[in-house]
């Protein structure tokens, strides 16, 4: 008699374990997902901050053309799509008589669709070749930068806009622009 009390307590137990694993077990795997999710966008970021960092210092001290020195940066990317989901900028910006940053030109790699405007200077002269050169050396325009310069002194500033989409787009529709400025 003791023997069938302890096997219904035991088999009541054991469909109580498959009902509480049925509703706690959605929730973990929903938390694993967001960890994994979260990760993948800080290890995103890092290439993003690298890549910045490694043309400007490209940008300064070699004599490479900035669209070489873009696509090797974008070959160097890893596991990001470059080529379709981002956009580089290299503005060489020179310090006027009252501090302020000039630009006199701007280079830019731009494949497929996404194509945020720089935050640094949006060239108003027109695109020729993925190139924008300021018409007046002498006297360029204003760029956005927060830091003042010397006069005549020069500084490349490469930026780097990446449109990070989710591994579960299908279930979080929102895509997050990963943005990095590195100035040298």
């Amino acid at each position: 008699m003791t023997t069938d009390i302890a096997l219904r307590k035991l088999s009541e137990a054991r469909g109580n374990i498959v009902v509480e694993l049925a509703l706690v077990l959605p929730l973990l795997l929903l938390l694993a997902l967001g960890v994994a999710e979260y990760s993948l966008s800080i290890h995103a970021n890092n290439i993003i901050v690298n890549i910045s960092r490694e043309g400007a210092n490209l940008a300064s001290r070699t004599s490479s053309a900035p669209k070489d020195i873009m696509d090797a940066l974008a070959e160097t990317a890893g596991s990001l799509n470059m080529n379709d989901n981002s956009i580089m900028y290299i503005t060489r910006l020179r310090g006027q008589a009252d501090g302020s940053p000039g630009a006199l030109e701007q280079h830019r790699r731009l494949m497929g669709g996404f194509s945020p405007l720089s935050k640094i200077w949006s060239c108003s002269f027109g695109w020729h070749a993925g190139s924008c050169i300021s018409p007046d050396p002498n006297d360029p325009p204003k760029a956005n930068l927060d830091m003042a310069l010397n006069p005549g002194e020069l500084v490349d500033v490469v930026e780097v806009f990446y449109n990070s989409q989710p591994d579960t787009h299908y279930v979080i529709k929102h895509d997050s622009v990963l943005y990095s400025r590195t100035v040298f």
